[in-house]
């Protein structure tokens, strides 16, 4: 059933969706039907069903039809296999490269960037100061994983944690204190959704995939060396470059841990960037959450010297109509004690 609605994909005989395998016309085929056909490929089981078979073959299904066809071409199967590792590989590479870049980049930025080792002495500084006389104070450093903890320690202000006040403080001091956040955030961004297992799994499947095809030709016809041994000459070429860049990576693995002073056999590079990505992330979070509350504090301020002054002003006017008030009822009192025909007491002169 699979192989007749791969079939049913072409509009032509047998023999020429045969002859175009054996010309290699990827784009003819087609990627996508290229992947197809390999994943119908018969077994080993079926061929010799089909070769043990001595009927009437135009009594054959539709499938064994095709299939008799093909398996009489030479290193069909090589065939068919090298031209989707050939056609897929660019995809793959793009794709490698880019991220083992990234992590090798993320890694050189942890031991180099001055910003960074800037804001690190600040936390541990802060640290041993608030930590004075206990049995944490006095300390040489602290583990990566820990930056994370500083959001765990809170003030008396709402929503305020000691990186909060950290990063206020830095910003205070020195306005590049924070220059390693946005310098390290595109390389962490990518590295932290990576690991190195998984890179150097994926590369393995590949130069095991080029490997295998390259002892595949050695017994194949000629045409078929003709196809792909430039291929596979330079695939074994960005393989090997590929290899060069997981010991450099396992390199500054080494270095990362000497430099934080990271105990070897537990590290993790993965646990590392991961920490390191979300340190930044808050960082920025602390960022903004500071300036909102500068703005706050700051409309809060204004409001309440609105309120202030205003108050000031509705005292003035109140206490000036209370002496004009007194002032009245002096002058009526007087005026009343003439009436009555007081006499006024003379003040001394």
């Amino acid at each position: 059933m699979n192989v007749n609605i791969f079939l049913k994909q072409f509009k032509c005989s047998h023999m020429e969706i045969v002859s175009m395998i054996e010309r290699g016309d990827v784009e003819i085929i087609g990627k996508e039907r290229l992947l197809g056909l390999q994943k119908i490929l018969p077994k080993e089981e079926e061929v010799s069903m089909l070769e043990e078979f001595e009927g009437d073959k135009e009594k054959l299904g539709n499938a064994e039809k095709f299939y008799l066809k093909l398996i009489k071409l030479p290193a069909y199967r090589i065939r068919i296999d090298g031209l989707v590792l050939k056609d897929e590989f660019g995809d793959t590479m793009a794709n490698l490269l880019p991220n083992v870049s990234a992590v090798i980049e993320t890694c050189k930025c942890l031991l180099e960037n001055e910003s960074l080792k800037v804001f690190l002495r600040y936390v541990l500084h802060t640290g041993n100061f608030m930590n004075a006389g206990g049995y944490a104070g006095n300390a040489m450093g602290f583990r990566i994983n820990s930056l994370n903890k500083l959001m765990d320690t809170r003030s008396k202000k709402p929503s305020v944690t000691l990186l909060h006040f950290l990063v206020e403080e830095a910003e205070k001091v020195d306005t590049a204190a924070l220059a390693f956040v946005e310098e390290m955030t595109p390389c962490l961004t990518v590295a932290s959704n990576l690991t190195v297992d998984s890179l150097a799994a994926e590369i393995k499947e590949v130069k095991d995939k080029v490997k295998s095809l390259k002892k595949g030709l050695k017994k194949s016809p000629s045409d078929v060396n003709d196809q792909l041994k430039t291929f596979v000459q330079a695939a074994e070429k960005e393989m090997a470059s590929l290899d060069e860049s997981l010991e450099k990576i396992t390199e500054l693995t080494k270095k990362i841990v000497c430099y934080f002073c990271e105990k070897e056999k537990s590290f993790k590079l993965d646990e590392c960037i991961h920490d390191m990505n979300s340190f930044c992330d808050n960082i920025k979070r602390c960022q903004k959450e500071n300036l909102q509350r500068k703005h706050r504090e700051e409309k809060a301020e204004r409001r309440k010297k609105r309120e202030q002054g205003m108050t000031k002003k509705h005292a003035e006017h109140t206490s000036a109509k209370k002496e004009s008030v007194e002032e009245d009822c002096i002058i009526d009192r007087l005026l009343k004690d003439i009436r009555n025909g007081h006499k006024l007491r003379h003040t001394r002169q």
